[in-house]
């Protein structure tokens, strides 16, 4: 008489626990074939892709975690006839093919250019320099080039503090909450807790993209840490290319495959525009040393009607070319000439 209670109970409490389980389930594998249908194979859970470093944050498990763990803590001395490039920037230059960037500016230079991209997804120009300041000399270089200017943007629509990458509010929670963040981490691959992340990232940028405080600051935090890494550019003896990255919505004569990306993005198209024009009027104005040469990228597609975008900010294979052959057209045009570190003119 007892046991059959007990067993109805037991009934009751696993058809509970499958219901529950079969709608989690459900809502993980909606969740995660609506993103594959809006966003296609781009779609990612980069949030979780990204492992932690001190000092820098995060490095990406993509590609250029392995690159930047293969060149820590090794010096490089100059090598003779060799003209060496450094790129930093965020996700933009860490999917730039290296290659590309060597076979433009061997010409300029005239030797054998070795280029290293330290480049890394996510990143703002803050960890740029952190980057720069803690590895930049081992390489030697005798060009420095930041391309950024997106996440920065994007970026203080998520924090108050846009000198500080939003995700460093998961290690915050770590230490003020480890229990919490301990159940937390069981979902990290789950796409639809990523996405309720990202729905609630979004209502928090439409509620910043007029926060025109917040943008002064982040303005003045872009250029005086783009003013400290010419400092240490000069102390390595190189010179300095600073890029405004392109964004697709800048782009005046988008093909109709980008005219569609950019309704994926509809939201803070306007905000993003208006952004690039005004952060590209503050540096054109700014008062950079003559060691830095400052180039607006958007404007590089204007005189082709091929397909340059994949999104709204990163390139196809024909978009990275002409964007490098304009950064080089245009650094010359302002006076750039290739000078060795050691003070050759070559």
């Amino acid at each position: 008489m007892i046991r059959e209670p007990n067993k109805f109970k037991a009934a009751h409490l696993f058809l509970a626990v499958s219901a529950v389980l079969l709608i989690l389930l459900s809502l993980e594998l909606g969740a995660r074939l609506v993103v594959r249908l809006t966003y296609g194979s781009k779609a990612r859970k980069e949030i979780w892709e990204l492992s932690y470093q001190p000092y820098l944050l995060h490095l990406s498990k993509r590609s250029g975690r392995e690159r930047w763990q293969d060149f820590v803590n090794q010096n490089q001395p100059p090598s003779e006839g060799q003209y060496r490039i450094l790129v930093l920037g965020a996700s933009t230059a860490e999917a730039c093919p290296e290659n590309t960037i060597k076979e433009t500016f061997q010409p300029y230079v005239g030797q054998d250019v070795k280029v290293l991209n330290l480049a890394q997804v996510g990143y703002i120009i803050s960890q740029e320099l952190i980057m720069l300041s803690l590895y930049g000399v081992n390489f030697h270089p005798d060009l420095v080039i930041t391309l950024d200017g997106a996440n920065d943007i994007v970026n203080m629509t998520k924090t108050e503090r846009p000198e500080i990458h939003y995700q460093s509010n998961y290690i915050k929670y770590a230490v003020e909450h480890p229990v919490l963040n301990g159940l937390r981490s069981l979902f990290n691959r789950s796409q639809f807790v990523h996405s309720l992340i990202k729905i609630r990232e979004r209502r928090s940028e439409r509620l910043s993209q007029h926060d025109e405080e917040r943008f002064v600051k982040m303005t003045q935090n872009y250029l005086q840490t783009i003013d400290t890494m010419a400092v240490l550019v000069t102390g390595y003896g190189a010179q300095y290319i600073h890029v405004l990255q392109p964004c697709l919505f800048s782009r005046k004569n988008t093909t109709e495959r980008e005219r569609a990306l950019a309704k994926m993005y509809e939201y803070r198209k306007q905000f993003m525009v208006n952004a690039f024009q005004k952060l590209d009027e503050n540096l054109s104005r700014h008062r950079f040393p003559k060691s830095v040469y400052y180039v607006y990228a958007t404007d590089a597609f204007n005189s082709t009607d091929k397909e340059c975008f994949k999104d709204e900010v990163h390139l196809t294979e024909n978009g990275y070319r002409i964007l490098w052959d304009y950064i080089a057209e245009e650094a010359r045009k302002q006076g750039f000439r290739p000078v060795k570190a050691e003070g050759e003119t070559e």
